[in-house]
């Protein structure tokens, strides 16, 4: 009779399941419990994803002697299922300096971690509504995740042994996923290769596709990526190969995936930006709306992270942010802004939401005014020409869109209830203007003759006169992005140059002298105009970061080598103050010569036991370790121009390399521009 009833309440509570709607969206939470903080994690979460999305947070310190969930565990696992939101719970053990791995049994088993494990979940809350998810730890195939030292062997018996105990409990509302690895195909295999019942033991596949700077649209499911390793839809690797091992029609929950602000891996080998607010916002939200909520195999999308200091370039919601009264947060980055107005599924309305762009290049219109004949509504479109407006009801709208110097553009589209209606626009420009300037020497002042000024899209050029002066003309209203080129000199490159219907945009440019060699330059952002926050203060430039402990930092416009800005780093006294712009992984060729350099102007410098203003070459651990460093041999005190700084060194065994900025002095300033990294000599 018992088993009658339980096998009737799973079937009852499958049922229940199957009448929840699916909704993709969800927030990666790092805070374990319903303090202050957590509930305002939790609310920003809930307006976020909408009903019956999903938030994950990590519940750590499980040794084998843990005899249950910690009181904020329940708590937290509570307050998601009264918020209608379905709780993930990526469970994780023991962190000291790096996470250590699960202990194993004097026979090499995991029997006594596994009913660990099996009795907090066992004492995690369940709703009849909606299941529990567990993740059992994460990315073990990284050496800070396993003891310094990956042993997916291990893993793989571990898991299937805590799988085994959880499915004990005999609650159909439990749904187990593997620790998602650092996407891998091969860790992929070795687990299933190390334990046949691998495969079998997780009710859905858990993975981390981190696509860098890839737009959306660069995806395996469109066979448009080249390096499909960083796609948004990466996953499809590793259920190839569970597919293999015979576990086919895989449902997935991407419990990490996202773009951090600065990332630039494909700037140089295929031409995607580098990673800002806005086009991290335009990513995102294309990759919910247009791909990840069309393929069926997914079951949930948690982008890294949502709010936390440790972890700004992944911010979601800033942490110092207040609640306002519907649950959003006052501080929201641009991507949470442009999620939360698209319509989820269990909506009772639905969104109309696109992208505004001129019909010759195709170039996103910032300004767009887009109107409705129905509704009383007006929405401007941002700087890559999106815009929403969301909670309308379900019915038809006409649509017309109005910018300056363009003839209108009109739409019908259709709203339905969870859905989001996409209502793209082409505007002719009707208003052609001009872009003209002038190219000087930054340090000299003086005018700079044959330059040439080339515009993209469209590649429109112009070659300065004895006057240094240009004229470009017949240009559509759009953004170009402008660069100031000539042998020898350091390039100064404008984005986003705006021109104006039926007038003359006039802009100077500011290029240099090169001391580059001739190798490639491998540095981003070396002149420091990429911002992480285009039009506000920035501190440091995008795709550069603190070395060390930190100190006072701030990207100046007020001098430059070339361009626009320089990086500015203040004194802290008795401090080594650093930046650097570390190459990507496994970047270091052994025993190849590598070249750093910077241009550097100081500004009282008053050095007293240190050593001034100079640059190293660090040669590095794919973690960011130091192995070596060649420091320059000029460092720089009190008051001075721009003056070049070189080091050279021949790569040790390591994976990455770094050009590190340094300032170790009592007071005063060192500003930096014009940066480069590059391999001057192969390896013999």
């Amino acid at each position: 009779m018992r088993a009658f009833l339980c096998i009737g309440l799973a079937l009852l509570l499958e049922t229940a399941w199957a009448d929840v709607p699916r909704n993709i969206y969800g927030a990666h939470l790092l805070v374990d419990n319903t303090g202050s903080r957590g509930m305002a994690n939790l609310k920003w979460a809930r307006f976020l994803v909408g009903k019956y999305g999903y938030a994950k947070t990590l519940m750590a310190d499980i040794t084998k002697d843990t005899q249950g969930p910690k009181p904020g565990w329940v708590d937290w696992v509570n307050e998601c299922y009264k918020m209608d939101m379905i709780p993930v719970c990526r469970l994780g053990g023991v962190y000291n300096s790096g996470w250590i791995k699960p202990e194993a049994d004097p026979d090499g088993s995991y029997k006594s971690m596994a009913e660990a494990v099996k009795r907090v979940v066992e004492g995690l809350p369940r709703s009849d509504k909606l299941p529990l998810y567990i993740e059992v730890w994460n990315e073990p195939n990284l050496s800070v995740e396993w003891s310094g030292k990956p042993n997916l062997r291990e893993y793989a018996r571990f898991f299937v042994e805590v799988s085994k105990a959880i499915r004990s409990i005999g609650d159909s509302r439990i749904k187990i996923m593997n620790g998602a690895f650092a996407l891998s195909p091969s860790a992929t295999e070795e687990c299933c290769k190390a334990e046949p019942e691998f495969v079998n033991s997780f009710d859905v596949w858990a993975s981390h596709p981190y696509p860098q700077n890839h737009p959306p649209e660069y995806n395996i499911h469109d066979g448009t990526a080249k390096y499909k390793d960083y796609t948004i839809d990466a996953y499809l690797l590793e259920t190839a190969v569970l597919e293999k091992y015979g576990r086919k029609n895989v449902k997935v929950m991407i419990t990490e995936t996202g773009y951090a602000l600065g990332e630039d891996v494909f700037l140089d080998s295929e031409g995607f930006p580098a990673i800002d607010e806005y086009n991290r916002a335009d990513y995102i939200m294309r990759a919910f709306r247009d791909y990840w909520e069309k393929w069926p195999e997914i079951v949930a999308v948690i982008p890294f992270q949502f709010s936390d200091p440790g972890w700004t370039r992944s911010d979601w919601v800033d942490p110092s942010s207040d609640t306002r009264a519907d649950g959003s947060p006052t501080k929201p980055h641009y991507q949470y802004t442009l999620v939360s107005k698209l319509a989820k599924s269990t909506d009772d309305f639905g969104s109309i939401s696109g992208k505004a762009r001129d019909a010759k290049f195709g170039v996103p219109l910032e300004g767009v005014e887009i109107k409705c004949d129905e509704v009383a509504f007006s929405v401007a479109t941002d700087v890559m020409g999106n815009y929403i407006r969301s909670q309308l009801k379900p019915g038809v709208y006409h649509l017309t869109a109005v910018k300056n110097g363009f003839a209108p553009a009109k739409a019908v589209v259709k709203v339905e209830a969870g859905k989001n209606a996409v209502a793209d626009l082409r505007l002719e420009a009707v208003q052609p203007g001009s872009i003209s300037g002038k190219v000087l020497d930054a340090v000299k002042g003086e005018a700079v003759k044959g330059a040439r000024i080339t515009l993209t899209p469209g590649n429109a050029t112009a070659v300065t006169d004895a006057t240094g002066a240009f004229t470009i003309t017949n240009l559509p209203p759009v953004s170009f992005t402008a660069e100031a080129a000539l042998k020898g000199y350091n390039s100064h490159k404008i984005e986003r140059l705006v021109v104006t219907p039926g007038k003359d945009v006039y802009r100077k440019f500011r290029i240099a002298e090169s001391r580059w060699p001739d190798a490639k330059n491998d540095c981003s952002n070396p002149s420091f105009e990429t911002l992480t926050n285009p039009g506000e203060e920035n501190f440091i430039a995008a795709r550069w970061e603190i070395q060390g402990v930190g100190g006072s930092y701030k990207v100046v416009d007020h001098v430059s080598h070339s361009g626009d800005r320089a990086q500015g780093i203040f004194a802290t006294p008795g401090r080594d103050t650093m930046l650097r712009m570390i190459s990507h992984y496994n970047y270091a060729k052994p025993g190849a010569t590598y070249t750093a350099g910077v241009w550097v102007m100081t500004d009282s410098v008053v050095k007293g036991t240190g050593r001034g203003a100079f640059l190293s070459l660090d040669f590095q651990s794919n973690d960011g370790g130091t192995i070596q460093s060649v420091v320059s041999e000029t460092k720089l005190a009190g008051s001075t121009g721009w003056t070049y700084l070189e080091a050279t060194g021949v790569a040790p065994p390591s994976q990455r390399i770094s050009v590190v900025l340094h300032l170790e002095a009592e007071t005063g300033a060192a500003y930096f521009d014009d940066a480069y990294l590059g391999m001057i000599k192969a390896a013999p």
